[in-house]
């Protein structure tokens, strides 16, 4: 069948595609863990709304890299998925509990990275204010679409993967019958 050919070469490239993702993305967080040796204030640069004479440490950075890490495990999460999700699909499992779980895992995973995203922003803003003097702390909440995006993609996916559920115990029942 010509349609399970192109999913199975659509399902190589994306799996290949998860796996550099899921190296590079904790390799590219480590590379950004180096540059403070040479510049203790780059950090600073990718909060904007900071008051001036806000200070980088040793420890602010600790806890800046960490509040990263954790809002990149739900990626990490939603990627493992994804790659297991390619694997079935490659060997032509398409309509099996397996792919339904595996959709409704990588929604639930991203519905999570939109919730560490709106929640990272916060918490970098109060890592870095904390020991400002009164009226130069600073505490910034924001949406973006790309977070409401990640909220309705992995909605989204979350009711998929229970229609798949469904879709594949008929499947099942169907293929009892014959």
């Amino acid at each position: 069948m010509p349609s399970t050919r192109r999913i199975a070469i659509l399902a190589t490239w994306l799996q290949a595609g998860t796996t550099a993702l899921l190296i590079g993305l904790p390799v590219g967080l480590l590379a950004l863990m180096a540059p403070p040796l040479a510049n203790p204030d780059w950090l600073l640069s990718t909060l904007t709304d900071l008051p001036p004479g806000t200070a980088m440490t040793p420890v602010k950075h600790a806890a800046m890299i960490g509040i990263l890490w954790l809002a990149l495990l739900p990626m990490i999460g939603a990627l493992v998925h994804m790659r297991h999700l390619f694997r079935l699909y490659r060997r032509g499992d398409i309509l099996t509990d397996g792919c339904a779980r595996h959709i409704l895992r990588i929604g639930q995973w991203l519905v999570a990275l939109s919730g560490a995203s709106v929640l990272s922003r916060p918490l970098h803003t109060l890592v870095m204010t904390h020991d400002n003097p009164p009226g130069q702390r600073v505490l910034a909440i924001g949406l973006d679409s790309a977070m409401l995006g990640f909220v309705m993609a992995g909605g989204l996916l979350v009711a998929i993967g229970w229609v798949m559920r469904e879709a594949a115990g008929i499947a099942r029942e169907n293929a009892a019958f014959v």
